[in-house]
């Protein structure tokens, strides 16, 4: 109990953002000023809407944010338009209320998107109730709200030429700065191991970061282009020196820790002299020296040189969405359970004739935000806290009547504060998400009323208590009964790309081939996430899938690694060990099956699978 409490009053400094609250605040200024001055507040609250397409913008390319805030921008215009055309029509406006909260919250967490999920697009959705019946008006609000999208696209323009788009560079920085710490702790077999682990959780962001990239929208395409080459021979060394651990070997050559540093400094824009220092190093190194030379060389070849055929993007968004359309994905489970106890929170509204529902749908939606069922007890605490308490302010400000100046004032102030600290405490964010919520629906009413703050108070108060009860009965549904069975298949599968691997001849179809791993890993660790979580779950059986979890994150990753590089086929006798392994591995995990462990022979074209392979043998014993 005093870990929940101090969970609703601890803030994060490290989290506190904020230039994006700065954005975001000056763009909500931005919108109601302009519209203030020409005496229509309410069309600059629409405008205001679009702009919070920004709040759903967490780094990445500039192609990525300019098409996610016209995307997101685009939604909130749908969601005022229908909004304004069925707020007369309760039974219609639920069921739009039901689909702008399911969709968008499938898609967020389908995709691994962190952030507000639907919220935003609820509150314009339920905005647009507040507002005068004029069906006639709809597309001209959704024009605003649009025009306020094109308002964060500028600024993401803006910000990208004075920065020069840094977070693609910075990816790369990252990759490189990580087999740093790789190489320096390639001694300490303990402390390579836990870098390895970081270092894979690296490589996987900046691929992500890499990949999302427009190349049409670059400004320039052969910096791009350079990037992804050395962010690809990035983890080539990495596998090269997982390989060369796993053979034994304790030291690295002292010129290859001065190359990789020259490499890194170049990329960080310490220009350096071209290497020219003798490298001496047996033959066992020869491998991890060639990938050495291969990126100094991509580093500084100049532009007319580079040329690049960007590969595979693996699994693309559309894909990843039918995918988890599946009773075997924790994502459409996820998705069930919220899509139920929202439409509970709507229909009980509805039938208590409650004016506007959409506030239930917003607190019930809110609290089940949390990854699991205790941090959504705790964000069910924050927002009944964060809620009284912007309450009470806006009741003492009320009696004051503020004009409308100092109105749209505090709207883009509470809105600012709002972004720079919810992801650091989410109590102290819903103080400043009350009093701007309230504030926006006084603009779109067209009057600031006491009864605004009273009938939030039943409300929030109704959708917190459906939202908790709804997550403590459908918890019975248990995440935690699911892991065995989610890992299990992700054995099987990594046993068939190891089978594709070693027995196709055709490099070209593996090159071409992507793996379906990564989707399998992300439904993994969201279920371990889920079940960690749980009231009813063992947390000590749950803590013990974790090393079996990394160990088949890295497994994975080395699978995909390897369809790059020319394999030989394996004997059919090593071929059925193996293969007989990863059976063996996939029972143990499912069934908690005793079964032997499999004597693996020599892998020398992957050394560091086979340590892996057994590693993950004896653990599974263990457990």
């Amino acid at each position: 109990m005093k870990a929940y409490y101090q969970s609703l009053l601890m803030i994060d400094a490290a989290k506190i953002d904020v230039p994006k609250g700065i954005r975001q605040g000056l763009l909500i200024f931005m919108a109601l000023f302009i519209f203030y001055i020409f005496g229509d507040l309410q069309s600059g609250l629409l405008v205001s809407m679009g702009t919070l397409a920004h709040i759903y913008l967490f780094g990445g390319p500039l192609a990525a944010k300019i098409r996610t805030s016209l995307l997101v921008s685009a939604t909130l215009a749908l969601a005022m338009i229908m909004g304004s055309l069925t707020g007369h029509h309760a039974l219609l406006y639920a069921i739009l209320l039901i689909g702008f909260s399911v969709i968008p919250f499938y898609v967020f967490t389908a995709l691994g998107v962190k952030g507000p999920s639907s919220t935003f697009f609820i509150v314009a959705f339920g905005l647009a109730s507040y507002m005068p019946f004029h069906p006639e008006a709809a597309l001209w609000r959704g024009a605003l709200v649009m025009l306020g999208g094109l308002l964060c696209v500028i600024l993401v323009y803006l910000e990208a030429l004075l920065f020069k788009n840094r977070t693609q560079q910075q990816a790369v920085i990252d990759d490189f700065r990580t087999l740093i710490r790789l190489s320096t702790a390639f001694d300490d077999s303990e402390a390579f191991k836990k870098q390895s682990h970081l270092a894979l959780q690296t490589f996987t962001a900046s691929t992500g970061t890499l990949k999302s990239a427009d190349v049409g929208l670059k400004f320039n395409q052969s910096h791009y282009e350079r990037r992804l080459l050395l962010h690809e021979m990035a983890q080539v060394i990495f596998a090269e020196l997982l390989e060369l651990h796993a053979r034994g070997h304790q030291h690295l050559p002292k010129s290859f820790i001065e190359m990789l540093h020259y490499i890194s400094s170049n990329i960080e824009g310490q220009k350096q002299a071209p290497w020219h220092a003798a490298v001496d190093a047996d033959e066992r190194y020869e491998s991890l020296f060639a990938a050495l030379f291969r990126t100094e060389e991509f580093l500084n070849a100049p532009p007319e040189q580079v040329s690049y055929k960007m590969r595979s993007r693996g699994t693309s968004y559309f894909k990843r969405l039918i995918e988890n359309l599946t009773p075997e994905s924790m994502v459409f489970v996820m998705t069930i359970k919220y899509a139920v106890i929202m439409t509970t929170a709507i229909t009980i509204a509805l039938l208590f004739h409650i004016e506007r529902p959409y506030w239930v749908a917003l607190s019930t939606h809110t609290v089940m935000l949390g990854i699991h069922t205790v941090s959504s007890m705790q964000r069910a605490g924050a927002r009944v806290i964060g809620t009284l308490i912007g309450l009470a302010i806006m009741l003492l400000v009320i009696p004051l009547e503020p004009s409308p100046l100092v109105i749209l004032i505090v709207i883009a102030l509470t809105g600012g504060i709002t972004e720079m600290i919810v992801a650091s405490n989410y109590s102290l964010a819903m103080i400043f998400i009350t009093i701007q919520v309230l504030l926006m629906s006084s603009v779109a009413a067209g009057h600031l009323s006491q009864s605004f703050a009273y009938l939030r108070i039943t409300d929030v108060m109704l959708g917190v208590v459906i939202a908790v009860i709804g997550t403590l009965i459908l918890g019975r549904v248990t995440a935690s009964s699911r892991l065995p069975g989610m890992l299990a298949a992700l054995v099987r599968q990594e046993a068939v790309a190891f089978h594709d691997l070693f027995t196709m001849t055709d490099d070209a179809y593996l090159k071409e081939r992507s793996f379906p791993l990564n989707q399998q890993i992300f439904n993994s660790r969201l279920t371990y996430t889920q079940a960690s979580g749980e009231l009813s779950a063992d947390q000590n059986k749950i803590a013990a899938y974790y090393p079996v979890i990394t160990l088949l994150e890295q497994i994975s990753f080395t699978l995909n690694r390897l369809k790059e590089e020319p394999l030989e086929p394996l004997d059919q006798e090593i071929l059925s060990d193996y293969m007989l392994a990863f059976s063996h591995i996939a029972k143990q995990i499912e069934y908690q099956q005793s079964l032997d462990i499999i004597e693996l022979p020599s892998l020398p074209q992957a050394d560091y699978l086979r340590g892996m392979l057994d590693e993950l043998q004896e653990y599974c014993m263990r457990y």
